[in-house]
Protein backbone atom coordinates (compact mmCIF):
# COMPACT_ATOMS: atom_id res chain seq x y z
CA UNK A 1 0.00 0.00 0.00
CA UNK A 2 1.34 3.43 -0.88
CA UNK A 3 0.15 6.88 0.12
CA UNK A 4 1.24 9.91 -1.84
CA UNK A 5 0.92 13.46 -0.53
CA UNK A 6 0.93 15.78 -3.49
CA UNK A 7 1.07 19.60 -3.23
CA UNK A 8 -1.87 21.04 -5.13
CA UNK A 9 -1.12 24.72 -5.39
CA UNK A 10 1.85 26.59 -3.95
CA UNK A 11 1.67 30.03 -5.50
CA UNK A 12 3.65 32.15 -3.04
CA UNK A 13 6.65 30.23 -1.78
CA UNK A 14 9.58 28.21 -3.01
CA UNK A 15 9.27 24.49 -2.28
CA UNK A 16 11.99 21.84 -2.48
CA UNK A 17 12.09 18.18 -1.66
CA UNK A 18 14.46 17.03 1.07
CA UNK A 19 13.31 13.45 1.47
CA UNK A 20 11.14 11.79 -1.15
CA UNK A 21 10.05 8.70 0.74
CA UNK A 22 10.29 8.17 4.48
CA UNK A 23 8.54 6.23 7.21
CA UNK A 24 7.61 2.65 6.48
CA UNK A 25 5.52 -0.05 8.08
CA UNK A 26 5.43 -3.78 7.52
CA UNK A 27 2.74 -3.26 4.92
CA UNK A 28 4.95 -0.90 2.91
CA UNK A 29 2.93 2.26 3.60
CA UNK A 30 4.73 5.43 2.65
CA UNK A 31 4.09 9.13 2.37
CA UNK A 32 5.64 10.86 -0.60
CA UNK A 33 6.01 14.63 -1.00
CA UNK A 34 6.17 15.62 -4.64
CA UNK A 35 7.58 18.87 -5.98
CA UNK A 36 4.90 21.22 -7.36
CA UNK A 37 5.09 23.63 -10.23
CA UNK A 38 7.29 26.46 -9.01
CA UNK A 39 5.73 29.70 -10.10
CA UNK A 40 6.45 32.79 -8.00
CA UNK A 41 8.83 34.13 -5.40
CA UNK A 42 9.42 32.82 -1.90
CA UNK A 43 7.04 33.43 0.98
CA UNK A 44 7.94 36.53 2.99
CA UNK A 45 8.41 36.46 6.77
CA UNK A 46 5.18 37.43 8.50
CA UNK A 47 2.95 35.98 5.78
CA UNK A 48 0.61 33.04 6.22
CA UNK A 49 0.02 30.68 3.32
CA UNK A 50 -2.41 27.72 3.15
CA UNK A 51 -0.85 24.64 1.59
CA UNK A 52 -3.27 22.10 0.17
CA UNK A 53 -2.20 18.50 -0.38
CA UNK A 54 -3.79 15.50 -2.01
CA UNK A 55 -3.60 12.11 -0.37
CA UNK A 56 -3.80 9.37 -2.99
CA UNK A 57 -4.87 5.89 -1.92
CA UNK A 58 -3.91 3.13 -4.32
CA UNK A 59 -5.21 0.26 -2.21
CA UNK A 60 -8.34 -1.84 -2.51
CA UNK A 61 -9.79 -0.54 0.76
CA UNK A 62 -10.61 2.89 2.10
CA UNK A 63 -8.03 4.60 4.33
CA UNK A 64 -9.27 6.35 7.44
CA UNK A 65 -7.19 9.25 8.71
CA UNK A 66 -7.11 9.02 12.48
CA UNK A 67 -4.96 12.07 13.08
CA UNK A 68 -2.33 14.14 11.39
CA UNK A 69 0.17 16.50 12.87
CA UNK A 70 3.19 18.51 11.85
CA UNK A 71 6.19 18.60 14.14
CA UNK A 72 7.46 21.95 12.90
CA UNK A 73 6.19 24.84 15.03
CA UNK A 74 5.62 27.07 12.05
CA UNK A 75 2.97 24.81 10.52
CA UNK A 76 -0.42 23.77 11.84
CA UNK A 77 -2.94 21.33 10.46
CA UNK A 78 -6.13 23.01 9.33
CA UNK A 79 -8.31 20.12 8.26
CA UNK A 80 -8.16 16.48 7.23
CA UNK A 81 -10.60 14.17 5.49
CA UNK A 82 -12.21 11.45 7.53
CA UNK A 83 -11.65 8.85 4.83
CA UNK A 84 -9.88 8.38 1.53
CA UNK A 85 -11.81 5.97 -0.73
CA UNK A 86 -10.12 2.98 -2.32
CA UNK A 87 -8.07 4.10 -5.34
CA UNK A 88 -9.25 7.64 -4.65
CA UNK A 89 -8.08 11.06 -3.58
CA UNK A 90 -8.70 13.22 -0.55
CA UNK A 91 -7.48 16.68 0.27
CA UNK A 92 -6.28 18.32 3.46
CA UNK A 93 -4.55 21.55 4.25
CA UNK A 94 -1.86 23.05 6.46
CA UNK A 95 -1.42 26.71 7.27
CA UNK A 96 2.20 27.73 6.84
CA UNK A 97 3.05 30.61 9.18
CA UNK A 98 6.40 32.21 8.44
CA UNK A 99 6.24 34.82 11.22
CA UNK A 100 8.83 33.02 13.37
CA UNK A 101 11.20 31.72 10.74
CA UNK A 102 13.37 32.83 7.84
CA UNK A 103 15.73 30.91 5.63
CA UNK A 104 15.37 27.21 4.98
CA UNK A 105 12.72 25.60 7.17
CA UNK A 106 12.60 21.81 7.39
CA UNK A 107 9.27 20.14 8.02
CA UNK A 108 8.37 16.60 9.06
CA UNK A 109 4.73 15.56 8.70
CA UNK A 110 3.25 12.57 10.49
CA UNK A 111 0.03 10.83 9.49
CA UNK A 112 -1.56 8.08 11.55
CA UNK A 113 -3.64 5.67 9.51
CA UNK A 114 -6.44 4.05 11.51
CA UNK A 115 -5.53 0.45 12.09
CA UNK A 116 -2.09 0.91 10.56
CA UNK A 117 1.35 2.28 11.31
CA UNK A 118 2.43 5.90 11.61
CA UNK A 119 4.19 7.08 8.48
CA UNK A 120 6.19 10.22 7.81
CA UNK A 121 7.43 12.40 5.01
CA UNK A 122 9.65 15.47 5.02
CA UNK A 123 9.98 18.60 2.94
CA UNK A 124 11.55 22.03 3.19
CA UNK A 125 10.59 25.54 2.18
CA UNK A 126 12.59 28.73 1.81
CA UNK A 127 11.31 31.82 3.67
CA UNK A 128 12.73 35.25 2.89
CA UNK A 129 13.09 37.99 5.50
CA UNK A 130 12.08 40.76 3.10
CA UNK A 131 9.42 41.11 0.47
CA UNK A 132 10.51 40.22 -3.06
CA UNK A 133 10.48 43.01 -5.58
CA UNK A 134 7.41 43.06 -7.83
CA UNK A 135 9.64 42.72 -10.85
CA UNK A 136 10.94 39.36 -9.66
CA UNK A 137 7.65 37.92 -8.49
CA UNK A 138 7.10 35.86 -11.61
CA UNK A 139 10.69 35.45 -12.74
CA UNK A 140 11.16 31.90 -11.45
CA UNK A 141 10.56 29.55 -14.33
CA UNK A 142 8.51 26.44 -13.47
CA UNK A 143 10.20 23.10 -13.91
CA UNK A 144 6.88 21.59 -14.89
CA UNK A 145 3.63 20.46 -13.36
CA UNK A 146 2.75 17.15 -11.75
CA UNK A 147 0.39 15.57 -14.26
CA UNK A 148 -0.63 12.15 -15.47
CA UNK A 149 -2.49 11.18 -18.64
CA UNK A 150 -2.55 14.66 -20.20
CA UNK A 151 -5.21 15.31 -22.79
CA UNK A 152 -4.47 16.64 -26.22
CA UNK A 153 -3.65 20.34 -25.94
CA UNK A 154 -6.43 22.72 -27.03
CA UNK A 155 -6.18 26.39 -27.89
CA UNK A 156 -8.48 29.10 -26.55
CA UNK A 157 -7.60 32.71 -27.33
CA UNK A 158 -3.90 33.22 -26.64
CA UNK A 159 -3.65 30.29 -24.24
CA UNK A 160 -3.16 26.55 -24.52
CA UNK A 161 -5.02 24.18 -22.21
CA UNK A 162 -4.84 20.53 -21.27
CA UNK A 163 -6.64 18.33 -18.75
CA UNK A 164 -5.38 15.43 -16.65
CA UNK A 165 -6.33 12.49 -14.48
CA UNK A 166 -7.44 13.60 -11.02
CA UNK A 167 -10.26 14.62 -8.74
CA UNK A 168 -12.86 16.46 -10.82
CA UNK A 169 -10.48 16.61 -13.85
CA UNK A 170 -7.74 19.21 -13.20
CA UNK A 171 -6.76 21.68 -15.92
CA UNK A 172 -3.55 23.53 -16.81
CA UNK A 173 -2.92 26.47 -19.10
CA UNK A 174 -0.04 28.38 -20.65
CA UNK A 175 0.71 30.99 -23.29
CA UNK A 176 3.73 28.87 -24.19
CA UNK A 177 4.28 25.13 -24.02
CA UNK A 178 6.51 25.26 -20.95
CA UNK A 179 5.22 27.54 -18.18
CA UNK A 180 2.06 25.67 -17.24
CA UNK A 181 -0.21 27.05 -14.52
CA UNK A 182 -3.03 25.26 -12.72
CA UNK A 183 -6.58 26.12 -13.79
CA UNK A 184 -10.01 25.20 -12.41
CA UNK A 185 -11.33 21.67 -12.20
CA UNK A 186 -14.06 20.63 -14.60
CA UNK A 187 -16.31 19.16 -11.90
CA UNK A 188 -16.73 20.37 -8.33
CA UNK A 189 -19.40 17.71 -7.81
CA UNK A 190 -19.44 14.29 -9.40
CA UNK A 191 -22.15 13.89 -12.07
CA UNK A 192 -25.01 11.92 -10.52
CA UNK A 193 -25.18 9.27 -13.26
CA UNK A 194 -21.72 7.95 -12.41
CA UNK A 195 -22.88 6.53 -9.06
CA UNK A 196 -24.99 3.89 -10.80
CA UNK A 197 -22.84 3.44 -13.89
CA UNK A 198 -19.58 2.93 -11.99
CA UNK A 199 -20.17 1.95 -8.35
CA UNK A 200 -17.11 2.71 -6.27
CA UNK A 201 -15.93 5.70 -8.28
CA UNK A 202 -15.47 8.71 -5.97
CA UNK A 203 -14.99 11.51 -8.49
CA UNK A 204 -11.46 10.72 -9.63
CA UNK A 205 -11.61 10.68 -13.43
CA UNK A 206 -8.96 9.30 -15.74
CA UNK A 207 -7.27 10.22 -18.98
CA UNK A 208 -9.47 13.02 -20.39
CA UNK A 209 -9.28 14.27 -23.95
CA UNK A 210 -10.57 17.52 -25.43
CA UNK A 211 -11.34 18.94 -28.86
CA UNK A 212 -12.87 22.16 -30.15
CA UNK A 213 -15.93 21.21 -32.18
CA UNK A 214 -17.77 24.13 -33.74
CA UNK A 215 -18.66 26.72 -31.10
CA UNK A 216 -17.85 24.58 -28.07
CA UNK A 217 -15.28 22.28 -26.54
CA UNK A 218 -15.97 18.59 -26.03
CA UNK A 219 -14.18 16.95 -23.12
CA UNK A 220 -14.24 13.16 -22.80
CA UNK A 221 -13.16 11.41 -19.61
CA UNK A 222 -13.19 7.95 -18.03
CA UNK A 223 -14.88 6.89 -14.81
CA UNK A 224 -13.69 3.55 -13.52
CA UNK A 225 -12.09 1.73 -10.61
CA UNK A 226 -8.66 0.14 -10.66
CA UNK A 227 -8.42 -3.05 -12.72
CA UNK A 228 -12.16 -3.28 -13.41
CA UNK A 229 -14.11 -3.31 -16.68
CA UNK A 230 -17.16 -1.66 -15.11
CA UNK A 231 -16.31 1.70 -16.64
CA UNK A 232 -17.84 4.64 -18.46
CA UNK A 233 -16.71 7.36 -20.81
CA UNK A 234 -18.47 10.64 -20.07
CA UNK A 235 -18.74 13.93 -21.92
CA UNK A 236 -18.68 17.51 -20.65
CA UNK A 237 -19.04 20.57 -22.89
CA UNK A 238 -18.12 24.22 -22.57
CA UNK A 239 -18.35 27.16 -25.01
CA UNK A 240 -14.93 28.35 -23.82
CA UNK A 241 -11.91 27.20 -21.82
CA UNK A 242 -11.31 30.68 -20.42
CA UNK A 243 -12.59 30.67 -16.81
CA UNK A 244 -12.76 34.48 -16.88
CA UNK A 245 -15.24 34.51 -19.77
CA UNK A 246 -18.88 35.23 -18.80
CA UNK A 247 -20.11 32.14 -20.69
CA UNK A 248 -17.62 29.74 -19.09
CA UNK A 249 -19.57 26.77 -17.77
CA UNK A 250 -19.07 23.01 -17.98
CA UNK A 251 -22.24 21.11 -18.86
CA UNK A 252 -22.48 17.40 -18.11
CA UNK A 253 -23.71 15.59 -21.25
CA UNK A 254 -23.88 12.20 -19.57
CA UNK A 255 -22.37 8.87 -20.59
CA UNK A 256 -21.06 8.27 -24.09
CA UNK A 257 -20.26 4.59 -23.69
CA UNK A 258 -20.14 2.06 -20.85
CA UNK A 259 -18.62 -1.37 -20.37
CA UNK A 260 -19.47 -4.12 -17.90
CA UNK A 261 -17.93 -7.37 -16.73
CA UNK A 262 -19.56 -9.00 -19.78
CA UNK A 263 -17.30 -7.02 -22.15
CA UNK A 264 -13.78 -8.10 -23.04
CA UNK A 265 -12.59 -4.50 -23.40
CA UNK A 266 -12.64 -1.44 -21.17
CA UNK A 267 -14.27 1.99 -21.65
CA UNK A 268 -11.35 4.13 -20.47
CA UNK A 269 -8.67 6.30 -22.12
CA UNK A 270 -10.95 8.12 -24.60
CA UNK A 271 -9.23 9.85 -27.52
CA UNK A 272 -11.28 11.99 -29.88
CA UNK A 273 -10.31 12.48 -33.54
CA UNK A 274 -11.87 14.63 -36.29
CA UNK A 275 -11.27 13.49 -39.86
CA UNK A 276 -10.78 15.79 -42.85
CA UNK A 277 -14.40 15.21 -43.91
CA UNK A 278 -15.68 16.48 -40.55
CA UNK A 279 -16.59 13.07 -39.16
CA UNK A 280 -15.82 12.55 -35.49
CA UNK A 281 -14.41 9.36 -33.94
CA UNK A 282 -13.60 8.09 -30.47
CA UNK A 283 -10.79 5.60 -29.83
CA UNK A 284 -10.56 4.03 -26.40
CA UNK A 285 -9.48 0.93 -24.51
CA UNK A 286 -6.97 -0.43 -22.03
CA UNK A 287 -5.61 -3.97 -21.65
CA UNK A 288 -7.96 -6.95 -22.25
CA UNK A 289 -8.77 -7.11 -25.99
CA UNK A 290 -7.19 -3.76 -26.72
CA UNK A 291 -8.02 -0.54 -28.55
CA UNK A 292 -11.49 0.05 -30.01
CA UNK A 293 -13.12 2.77 -32.14
CA UNK A 294 -16.62 4.01 -32.87
CA UNK A 295 -18.06 7.04 -34.65
CA UNK A 296 -19.49 10.08 -32.87
CA UNK A 297 -22.26 12.47 -33.88
CA UNK A 298 -20.50 15.80 -34.60
CA UNK A 299 -23.60 17.72 -33.51
CA UNK A 300 -23.92 16.13 -30.06
CA UNK A 301 -20.52 14.60 -29.39
CA UNK A 302 -22.27 11.37 -28.40
CA UNK A 303 -22.11 7.98 -30.12
CA UNK A 304 -23.61 8.31 -33.57
CA UNK A 305 -26.13 5.50 -32.88
CA UNK A 306 -26.65 3.11 -29.95
CA UNK A 307 -25.74 0.05 -32.02
CA UNK A 308 -23.17 1.63 -34.34
CA UNK A 309 -20.18 -0.56 -35.24
CA UNK A 310 -17.25 -0.91 -32.82
CA UNK A 311 -13.96 -1.51 -34.62
CA UNK A 312 -10.89 -3.22 -33.19
CA UNK A 313 -7.68 -1.32 -33.96
CA UNK A 314 -4.80 -2.73 -31.91
CA UNK A 315 -3.96 -5.41 -29.37
CA UNK A 316 -0.86 -6.45 -27.43
CA UNK A 317 -0.75 -9.99 -26.09
CA UNK A 318 2.50 -11.65 -25.04
CA UNK A 319 1.92 -14.41 -22.50
CA UNK A 320 0.17 -12.81 -19.56
CA UNK A 321 1.04 -9.31 -20.73
CA UNK A 322 -1.92 -7.59 -22.42
CA UNK A 323 -0.70 -4.05 -21.78
CA UNK A 324 -1.96 -1.61 -24.39
CA UNK A 325 -3.76 1.70 -23.82
CA UNK A 326 -3.67 5.49 -24.38
CA UNK A 327 -4.64 5.54 -28.06
CA UNK A 328 -4.20 8.66 -30.19
CA UNK A 329 -5.26 9.04 -33.84
CA UNK A 330 -4.05 11.57 -36.38
CA UNK A 331 -4.05 11.88 -40.17
CA UNK A 332 -1.35 12.90 -42.61
CA UNK A 333 -1.92 12.65 -46.34
CA UNK A 334 -3.48 9.34 -47.31
CA UNK A 335 -2.72 7.62 -44.00
CA UNK A 336 -4.21 7.51 -40.54
CA UNK A 337 -1.68 7.03 -37.74
CA UNK A 338 -2.40 5.29 -34.46
CA UNK A 339 -0.25 5.83 -31.35
CA UNK A 340 -0.63 3.46 -28.40
CA UNK A 341 1.24 2.63 -25.21
CA UNK A 342 2.71 -0.74 -24.28
CA UNK A 343 4.01 -2.01 -20.94
CA UNK A 344 3.78 -0.51 -17.45
CA UNK A 345 3.11 3.03 -16.29
CA UNK A 346 2.76 4.54 -12.84
CA UNK A 347 6.02 3.19 -11.36
CA UNK A 348 8.12 6.36 -11.41
CA UNK A 349 11.62 5.72 -12.72
CA UNK A 350 10.81 2.00 -12.90
CA UNK A 351 8.06 2.60 -15.48
CA UNK A 352 8.51 0.75 -18.77
CA UNK A 353 5.87 2.62 -20.79
CA UNK A 354 6.72 3.23 -24.45
CA UNK A 355 4.74 4.69 -27.35
CA UNK A 356 4.21 2.54 -30.45
CA UNK A 357 2.82 3.50 -33.85
CA UNK A 358 1.18 2.04 -36.94
CA UNK A 359 -0.76 3.41 -39.90
CA UNK A 360 -3.72 2.57 -42.12
CA UNK A 361 -5.41 3.86 -45.25
CA UNK A 362 -8.75 3.71 -43.37
CA UNK A 363 -9.58 5.17 -39.98
CA UNK A 364 -11.13 1.83 -39.03
CA UNK A 365 -7.96 -0.09 -39.88
CA UNK A 366 -6.16 -2.36 -40.37
CA UNK A 367 -3.19 -0.53 -38.81
CA UNK A 368 0.25 -1.95 -39.55
CA UNK A 369 3.81 -0.99 -38.62
CA UNK A 370 6.65 -0.24 -41.06
CA UNK A 371 7.28 -3.98 -41.50
CA UNK A 372 3.62 -4.59 -42.36
CA UNK A 373 2.75 -6.31 -39.07
CA UNK A 374 -0.84 -5.80 -37.99
CA UNK A 375 -1.29 -3.91 -34.72
CA UNK A 376 -3.97 -6.43 -33.76
CA UNK A 377 -1.19 -9.04 -33.66
CA UNK A 378 1.44 -7.23 -31.58
CA UNK A 379 2.47 -4.95 -34.43
CA UNK A 380 3.69 -1.40 -33.84
CA UNK A 381 7.00 0.42 -34.28
CA UNK A 382 8.58 2.02 -31.24
CA UNK A 383 7.98 5.76 -31.61
CA UNK A 384 9.13 7.08 -28.21
CA UNK A 385 10.77 5.23 -25.33
CA UNK A 386 12.79 6.09 -22.24
CA UNK A 387 15.69 8.39 -23.00
CA UNK A 388 17.76 10.16 -20.36
CA UNK A 389 15.53 11.92 -17.85
CA UNK A 390 12.41 11.19 -19.95
CA UNK A 391 11.39 7.82 -18.50
CA UNK A 392 8.28 5.87 -19.50
CA UNK A 393 6.74 8.35 -21.99
CA UNK A 394 3.05 7.88 -22.62
CA UNK A 395 -0.37 9.20 -23.48
CA UNK A 396 0.31 10.92 -26.76
CA UNK A 397 -1.60 13.94 -28.03
CA UNK A 398 -1.15 16.00 -31.20
CA UNK A 399 -2.07 19.68 -31.40
CA UNK A 400 -1.83 21.64 -34.65
CA UNK A 401 -1.23 25.38 -34.58
CA UNK A 402 -0.23 27.63 -37.48
CA UNK A 403 0.96 24.71 -39.54
CA UNK A 404 3.07 23.18 -36.75
CA UNK A 405 2.31 19.86 -35.04
CA UNK A 406 3.04 19.66 -31.31
CA UNK A 407 3.32 16.24 -29.71
CA UNK A 408 2.46 16.11 -26.01
CA UNK A 409 3.06 13.24 -23.60
CA UNK A 410 3.69 12.56 -19.94
CA UNK A 411 6.93 11.11 -18.62
CA UNK A 412 8.56 10.25 -15.32
CA UNK A 413 11.31 12.76 -14.73
CA UNK A 414 14.58 11.06 -13.85
CA UNK A 415 15.95 14.39 -12.60
CA UNK A 416 13.01 14.80 -10.18
CA UNK A 417 12.81 11.40 -8.53
CA UNK A 418 10.35 10.04 -11.09
CA UNK A 419 7.83 12.85 -10.82
CA UNK A 420 5.28 12.65 -13.65
CA UNK A 421 5.36 15.74 -15.86
CA UNK A 422 4.34 16.84 -19.35
CA UNK A 423 6.63 17.03 -22.33
CA UNK A 424 5.88 18.88 -25.57
CA UNK A 425 7.96 18.42 -28.70
CA UNK A 426 7.51 19.36 -32.33
CA UNK A 427 6.38 16.57 -34.62
CA UNK A 428 7.53 16.53 -38.26
CA UNK A 429 6.91 14.16 -41.15
CA UNK A 430 9.85 12.32 -42.70
CA UNK A 431 10.16 11.67 -46.42
CA UNK A 432 9.19 8.02 -45.83
CA UNK A 433 5.77 9.16 -44.63
CA UNK A 434 6.30 8.38 -40.94
CA UNK A 435 6.39 11.00 -38.14
CA UNK A 436 9.43 11.91 -36.07
CA UNK A 437 10.06 14.26 -33.16
CA UNK A 438 12.34 17.28 -33.14
CA UNK A 439 14.94 16.68 -30.43
CA UNK A 440 14.58 19.91 -28.48
CA UNK A 441 11.56 20.98 -26.45
CA UNK A 442 10.04 24.42 -27.25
Amino acid sequence: MKLIIQPKSLPRFLFSVLLLINGLGASGQTIRFLEPDLQLAVLTAGQTQPITFQLTNGTDTAIKIQSADASCECTTLKQAPAEIPAHGLGEFQWIFDSSRSTGLVSQTVTVQIAGGPTVQGQFSTSVSATSPSPGNAGSFRPRGVYVHDPSTIAGCGTEHWFFTTGMGIPSHHSTTFTNWLSGPRVFHQMPAWITNAVPGNQGVFWAPDVIQQGDRYLLYYAASTWGKRVSAIGLATNPTLDPAAPNFHWTDAGPVFCTTLNDDFNAIDPSVFRDDDGSLWLAFGSYWSGIKLFQLDPATGLRIAPASPIYSLARHHEGDDTSIEAACLTRHGQYYYLFVNWFACCRGTNSTYEIRIGRSEKVTGPFVDSAGKNMLANGGDIFLHSQGRFIGPGHAGIYQENGTNWFSFHFYDGDRHGLASIGVRQLVWATNGWPALVAAEP
